[in-house]
């Protein structure tokens, strides 16, 4: 195969037909074949040969959105996937075992001797508190950039409520900086009372559940948008799967 530059250069050595059998879903056969890529064409893609190609193709789909005002294929990806981790976290603190006094067995470096205390796994909390603050921070950066109407307001609620809530959440170790991200002091984390960090993180109607409710409605006003590109524009979920778990892993 000759290089591939851009896509007048892909376009010029391959027919429309062969354009619409690599880069749309399959709708003749069987139902279960519904948005599968041509087996056809799999050895050459697992092989890398159409790297050049399905580069040209992705920078004409995201030209071809910023026209119309859609939002970058690759953007809706990220976006939702960063939502979805944000959820997951927030759901993660709501477990009540995170809270629950546990058995801990510590050793002497010196001694040797083992000792076992009944306390809170502070070790856990502040991991599970960590990763939330992280996602959240992930959702702040890059609903920011969206131009999915949802985004925008799920985003733009969180933050707000963060500044409401700005007194609750210092008194547990969490300050809010001018950019609207989160910071977490992990190591005064035994400096505030337990029922505090419950309270903020692992209640119902907790700062972390409305979070979580909002995180929903990002990623379903995401896929929402993708759906909507998919009929007007002619953009296939199953391809962009593809390019984001397999091909950009491997090229």
């Amino acid at each position: 195969m000759s290089e591939i530059r851009n896509w007048s250069d892909y376009s010029s050595q391959y027919s429309k037909p062969e354009l619409d059998s690599l880069f749309s879903t399959s709708t003749s056969g069987n139902s279960s074949n519904s948005g599968a890529i041509d087996l056809a064409n799999y050895a050459s893609i697992k092989n890398g040969s159409y790297k050049k190609v399905l580069n040209a193709y992705y920078k004409n789909q995201k030209a071809e959105a910023a026209a119309s005002g859609q939002e970058d294929p690759s953007r809706l990806t990220t976006m939702k996937a960063s939502a979805d981790t944000l959820k997951k976290a927030a759901d993660a603190l709501r477990d009540g075992k995170l809270w629950e006094k546990k058995k801990i067995t510590t050793k002497d470096k010196e001694t040797g001797e083992e000792t076992t205390t009944e306390d809170y796994d502070y070790d856990a909390i502040k991991k599970a508190i960590g990763a939330f603050v992280d996602a959240y921070n992930d959702v702040v950066d890059k609903a920011g950039d969206s131009n999915v109407t949802g985004v925008l307001q799920n985003g733009a609620w969180m933050t707000s409520q963060a500044r409401k809530m700005g007194g609750i959440l210092a008194s547990a170790g969490v300050s809010i900086g001018a950019d609207n991200k989160l910071s977490f002091d992990a190591d005064k984390i035994k400096d505030v009372p337990m029922h505090t960090l419950k309270n903020v993180f692992g209640a119902d109607n907790s700062f972390s559940e409305n979070v979580a409710t909002k995180a929903t409605g990002m990623s379903n006003a995401v896929t929402r948008s993708n759906q909507s590109y998919t009929k007007t524009g002619g953009y296939s979920d199953v391809l962009s799967d593809l390019m984001s778990r397999k091909i950009d892993t491997d090229l």
